[in-house]
């Protein structure tokens, strides 16, 4: 996948009139699988060694920093806290939903908590 393919993926699960920017950068990084730099609304991947099911629910990951910091209009938020995390599994059952995902890439056994059949979820995404 390239650059611009995740950019269309993450636009086509929810679209943000923010525009960003996303860098695969060919590294590995032992701590984080990817950055989300607020000052220049720039996504980083670290693809290198990642499976593919790794890069995408880390562009998502990433993605959901953006639209907090873009809807909040820059409002401080707890970065990995109650409301990101809901907006990042929304953004996940959505993308899942809108079967955006590889079937064989939907797997959540080790991403539990974002589970479309989720109740809280399920109404949300019926508003």
């Amino acid at each position: 996948m390239t650059e611009q393919n995740f950019i269309d993926l993450l636009q086509r699960i929810y679209p943000c009139e923010q525009s960003f920017t996303l860098k695969l950068t060919n590294r590995c990084c032992k701590t984080v699988l990817g950055t989300y730099n607020i000052k220049n609304r720039h996504i980083r991947i670290h693809n290198k060694d990642s499976t593919v099911l790794d890069c995408y629910y880390t562009a998502i990951h990433e993605y959901a920093h953006h639209l907090m910091y873009t809807k909040f209009n820059g409002q401080e938020y707890r970065p990995h806290g109650k409301d990101f995390h809901f907006v990042y599994n929304v953004l996940i059952s959505m993308a899942i939903q809108k079967r955006l995902l590889p079937e064989n890439l939907t797997d959540r056994s080790r991403h539990g908590s974002a589970d479309p059949a989720d109740e809280v979820i399920s109404r949300m995404l019926k508003c």
